[in-house]
This record gives C-alpha cells, sequence and structure tokens, in this order.
C-alpha cells in the first residue's frame, strides 16, 4: 500500500494555506483549486505574446474568460489575423454551422435581433452613413435589383426553381448588373455560394 505524508502549502497564486494528504511518490499539488492551476500554467501561453506574469506575482487567480479577454486586449492584431485565416481555411464548414443555428436555435435568433436593434438605437448615424456610403458604390447593383423586382410583380419575370438543387424559394441573380432583366433563379444558399467564388459583372451608371 502507498505510504502517505501530510503537508502544509500555500498555493502558489492566491497564497491560500492547504493541508494535503499525498502519496510519497507523486509530487504535491502546488494550488489550491483548479481555476488557480489553470492561471498558473497559462500566464506564458502564446510565444508571440505574453498575458504577463502579473496576475501570478500579485497572486490575484482569475477565470478562463477574464485571461482570454486579457490576452485578446496584449495581441489582438495576431488574434486577428489567425481569425481570418481560420475562416478562410473553413468557410463550407463555418457557414454550416451558422446556417443551423440560425435555423435551428430560436433562442439565438432572438439574441441576435436583440442585439441588432441595440446597436441600431446606439449608431443611426453610422448606420445611414454605411448606407449611403453602399448605395454609391453599388447603384447599378440596386437599380438591377430594383428593375427585377418590378418585372416579377407585373409577371414579365416568372420565378422558377433553383437550377442547381430545385429548391422552390429563389433569388433572382443576375451575373451581370447591366442587364437587369437576364437572370438566373438560385435559391438562397446557392446564390450566397456563388458570391463567394465569382464576381458579377458591373454596370455603368
Amino acid at each position: 500500500m502507498a505510504e502517505h505524508r501530510i503537508k502544509c502549502f500555500k498555493c502558489v497564486v492566491c497564497g491560500k494555506e492547504i493541508v494535503q494528504k499525498y502519496v510519497i511518490s507523486c509530487p504535491a499539488r502546488k494550488y489550491c483549486s483548479e481555476k488557480c492551476r489553470w492561471t498558473f500554467e497559462n500566464a506564458k501561453r502564446s510565444n508571440k505574446g505574453q498575458l504577463g506574469t502579473e496576475y501570478v506575482e500579485a497572486k490575484k487567480p482569475i477565470s478562463k474568460k477574464e485571461y482570454n479577454k486579457e490576452y485578446y486586449r496584449l495581441n489582438r492584431n495576431s488574434e486577428i489575423e489567425r481569425a481570418k485565416k481560420y475562416q478562410k481555411e473553413n468557410r463550407e464548414r463555418m457557414t454550416a454551422i451558422s446556417k443551423e443555428r440560425r435555423h435551428n436555435n430560436i433562442l439565438e435568433q432572438e439574441k441576435n435581433k436583440t442585439r441588432a436593434r441595440e446597436w441600431y438605437c446606439n449608431n443611426k448615424k453610422r448606420f445611414y452613413e454605411y448606407k449611403d456610403n453602399y448605395k454609391k458604390a453599388n447603384m447599378d447593383k440596386i437599380i438591377a435589383q430594383k428593375e427585377a423586382r418590378k418585372a416579377i410583380a407585373k409577371k414579365e419575370l416568372i420565378r422558377k426553381p433553383c437550377e442547381i438543387c430545385g429548391n422552390t424559394k429563389t433569388d433572382a441573380h443576375h451575373d451581370d448588373y447591366s442587364k437587369p432583366l437576364e437572370v438566373r433563379w438560385l435559391c438562397r444558399a446557392h446564390h450566397k455560394e456563388w458570391h463567394m467564388t465569382n464576381k458579377p459583372a458591373r454596370g455603368q451608371i
């Protein structure tokens, strides 16, 4: 049977005194809790930048959320580049995950709607500036979409199933915005997929 010993020690993070019973063949713990262990072991997580040892030196344990927030603040540029690279390499996977979240999670939908409303109420000036800049840069696209909607309303254009998957809910897609009545019918998913990899011809306004 393994021999046990009793040892009193102080946590290396928060300084709390702990009485520990441990096996001689195994080293004694240095931490009073998993929270302190996580704080100490991740104080120097990155070789590009470090969180700083002030949390350990000051004997202040922090949560994983607080640590990640502070780490992001100190390494913002490298983290943004890493996120962009990941999104580019995993675009299909992330699109499928976000689509499933939007369709199946009602709480997430309500949360997003509430957040969007709050942002709009607090940033109306920025919203309308963005809207005006978008109109100036995409006037040919806006005109083509309006003409297509008018033609659909007058039944000059008849909505058809998606030419790829056969879905009956479709968008009028333009390969060339200078030809507003020359459209192809694509479902929303395949419409987005086309624009991810292709650029339509731009009209002259």
